[in-house]
């Protein structure tokens, strides 16, 4: 099979760039605040950042070299992490 050919910019690829590590952000986050642990809080924050700078320094070089402007108009118009409130579609504006 491979790694895909064409960039995938549908799903929940339209509200961020990285879905299934936003689903896990999210999931710490909220265990930081409903059992209120510090031990939990610092997993949260050193996930979230190991995710982050690996995205910037490893992830996003690679797909920009791989898929060129397609892959930059997506990063304009995609949060890496946090998700967009609506759905972004290619060459909408």
């Amino acid at each position: 099979m491979g790694p895909p050919r064409k960039l995938v910019v549908s799903g929940p690829y339209q509200y961020t760039r990285n879905p299934m590590i936003s689903g896990v952000v999210f999931i710490l986050l909220g265990e930081v605040i409903i059992f209120g642990s510090i031990f939990l809080l610092v997993w949260f924050l050193f996930f979230t950042i190991v995710n982050y700078t690996y995205f910037i320094v490893g992830e996003e070089p690679k797909l920009q070299k791989q898929f060129g402007e397609d892959y930059g108009e997506y990063k304009r118009n995609v949060p890496r992490l946090f998700p967009r409130r609506t759905p972004w579609t290619p060459g909408k504006k």
